[in-house]
């Protein structure tokens, strides 16, 4: 399944208050919430950036049939978040997505940052924590 079956945000807008309550908000009890930040690099590094990604996304399918929870869902955005981490070639900003399949979210981000950060998750609730501090040190400067 392609991230384009979902209801998106467009990857270069804006981030807006609304955005960021409804984020917050959100809860999905099985667990399924997934919260993906990922600094795309060149070379060597983008290859061992996308091999961490993938080994991240096994243990989190590997975690969820432990529990017996067997989301297929959960599959396809893991599914997605790794084309969106194979499709870049180059350096660019960081990309951030918020995905829970079975409740139809989907929201890409682009937010300039030039620290290079590989994070995935998936629970309850989506990880805006770090998203917070990117957009607090981008206001700062």
């Amino acid at each position: 399944m392609s991230n384009s079956e979902y209801v998106q945000a467009p990857p270069s807008r804006v981030i807006t208050e609304d955005d960021l309550n409804a984020l917050s908000q959100f809860c999905d009890e099985r667990g399924h919430a997934v919260s993906f930040y990922f600094k795309p690099g060149a070379g060597p590094r983008s290859q061992r950036d996308g091999m961490l990604v993938n080994l991240r996304a096994h243990d989190i399918i590997s975690n969820d049939f432990l529990r017996e929870e067997k989301s297929h869902g959960l599959l396809r955005d893991l599914d997605a978040v790794l084309e969106v981490s194979e499709g870049v070639e180059h350096e660019g900003p960081m990309k951030v997505v918020f995905a829970c399949h079975d409740k139809g979210v989907w929201q890409e981000f682009s937010v300039p940052f030039s620290a290079s950060i590989i994070r995935l998750e998936a629970g309850k609730q989506f990880e805006i924590g770090p998203l917070l501090r990117l957009l607090r040190k981008d206001n700062v400067a």
